[in-house]
């Protein structure tokens, strides 16, 4: 059976409940504890109890919490078959001093790309993921892309410890919505019954580029006669700012800012889109191209990160060269012109999702990986 600690950071209210189902998935055969650097919060704990999980939480990973994981681990003198790090390299300081005290096995996951802040420069940041490239028994990343750009960073080539396992989706909890439900969803937002809607799903911050968003649907509108409107799902400090750049060109009129949407609604909303797009700079996955795929409704993304994963080029959506506005604007009208290649390719799409990207396939290959890392 075996015991894993899995060490990770605050988890975001609206991904708890996926959160704690990926990480019981991950180990379903073993006893998993959870330390999380965060003060104590009931829904996490419930949550992660729910899936079998027995949740810790240590403080702040950039304060003392480090100190009082580590004390409290010595302490305990409780075995562990394997260390997982889930996220943020920030969390990585003590489970690699626990492995390289006891020897036990360390997975490090890298969930995205260095975020560097005030209290943890970017300097800082490449020195511990050096690091961690050099101790962990494996490193898992969500995509090719995000594991070149990071092994290249550091002038590594991939090898047996390097892992591209994607993060997994529940695929029961994105269908296709009823034409009925997109009618009404259509029609409480104002969007005429001939527009065509393009969307996109992200937390609107500068990596996320939601100007070129903006700008796009600037150029499209109208197309063959008809409105383009912009619904724009997500929500951040940076949204007023952003705000104001829609209304400095124009478009206020055709884009619907519906905030943050809880995660069992997300299913209407893609299937509201006639297309969804992303204008990231960076991406380590891009978890709303599966999203979006699972309801039906075709992508155009930035070739970066994950997106080269999910998106078969001129088979289920487009991908175009980074920062390329221009050449998104005239794939995305190609899509909304053609009602046939855009049902295709959300359908093909769906099947691409459904064979490569589920959470099922995820914890199969999570298994094979860590089968050659604990000892019976």
């Amino acid at each position: 059976m075996g015991t894993v600690l899995n060490v990770m950071g605050p988890v975001s209210p609206n991904n708890i409940p996926a959160t704690a189902e990926r990480i019981s998935s991950y180990f379903p055969e073993q006893t998993v504890v959870s330390a999380i650097f965060n003060s104590y919060n009931e829904p996490v704990a419930s949550q992660f109890r729910e899936n079998g999980i027995e949740p810790m939480f240590v403080g702040d990973a950039m304060g003392v919490g480090q100190a009082k994981f580590l004390l409290d681990s010595l302490l305990s003198r409780r075995s562990y078959d394997l260390i997982h790090v889930f996220g943020g390299i920030v969390h990585t300081p003590v489970p690699q001093l626990l492995s390289s005290i006891s020897g036990t096995p360390v997975v490090t996951r890298f969930n995205g790309y260095n975020n560097p802040s005030e209290k943890f420069p970017l300097v800082s940041a490449k020195l511990i993921e050096n690091e961690l490239l050099k101790r962990s028994d494996a490193m898992v990343f969500n995509s090719y892309y995000q594991m070149f750009d990071i092994l290249r960073e550091h002038g590594r080539n991939p090898g047996r410890r390097h892992h591209v396992i994607s993060p997994g989706i529940n695929e029961s909890g994105f269908a296709p919505a009823s034409d009925e439900e997109v009618d009404t969803l259509r029609e409480s937002l104002g969007i005429p019954s001939d527009a065509f809607v393009i969307g996109t799903c992200q937390t609107p911050r500068p990596v996320k580029q939601p100007q070129k968003a903006l700008d796009i649907v600037s150029e499209l509108t109208p197309l063959d006669g008809r409105d383009v409107h912009l619904v724009f799902v997500g929500d951040s400090e940076h949204l007023p700012k952003y705000k104001r750049y829609g209304d400095d060109i124009g478009v206020t009129e055709h884009v619907h800012w519906v905030g943050k949407q809880p995660n069992s609604e997300l299913s209407l909303w893609y299937s509201l889109f006639d297309v969804t797009f992303l204008t990231s700079s960076a991406e380590s996955f891009g978890m709303c191209i599966s999203e979006s795929y699972l309801c039906e409704t075709p992508c155009v993304a930035f070739l970066v990160g994950g997106m080269a994963d999910q998106i078969q080029h001129g088979e289920t959506g487009w991908l175009v060269r980074p920062d390329d506005t221009e050449r998104m604007t005239d794939r995305i009208a190609d899509l909304l012109t053609d009602d046939r290649r855009r049902r295709t390719f959300g359908e093909d799409g769906r099947e691409y999702i459904l064979d490569n990207f589920t959470l099922s396939e995820a914890s199969s290959q999570y298994r094979s990986m860590t089968d050659s890392l604990i000892t019976p």
